[in-house]
């Protein structure tokens, strides 16, 4: 079964700079539908990401814990992961990746838990 979490950065970034950076990393775009969602893969391992922009879907307690992490974050980036070996560590991957193009980021899982990316490894439940 797959896991969801979301990414928030420091920075602003467009829907074409995701894009640009996602295939630049190896990834593609992909369009379902009105949809355009990236796709990551190494092996049997993906990764699907959705730019949400600054369409925060967060409540009041949940953007003051944000806060503590990253004040006045502009972009938001879900990433499913496969249940396949591996697509956790793909996941940390372009999350570091993404912090060291575009900044600071907070990872926020299905637990409803934030983490700085010094964390990564605990919201990604990677040993």
């Amino acid at each position: 079964m797959s896991s969801i979490i979301s990414i928030f950065l420091k920075e602003k970034i467009s829907k074409e700079n995701f894009f640009d950076f996602l295939i630049h990393m190896g990834g593609y775009k992909q369009s379902i539908g009105n949809l355009e969602q990236g796709v990551l893969e190494s092996g049997d391992s993906t990764i699907w990401l959705y730019y949400r922009g600054e369409s925060f879907n967060l409540d009041n307690e949940e953007l003051f814990e944000l806060n503590n992490i990253i004040q006045d974050a502009k972009t938001e980036i879900a990433i499913e992961i496969s249940s396949e070996d591996g697509s956790s560590l793909l996941a940390k991957d372009f999350c570091e990746k993404i912090s060291q193009q575009f900044g600071t980021l907070a990872l926020y899982n299905e637990e409803g838990i934030f983490f700085q990316l010094k964390d990564i490894n605990k919201a990604l439940y990677i040993k």
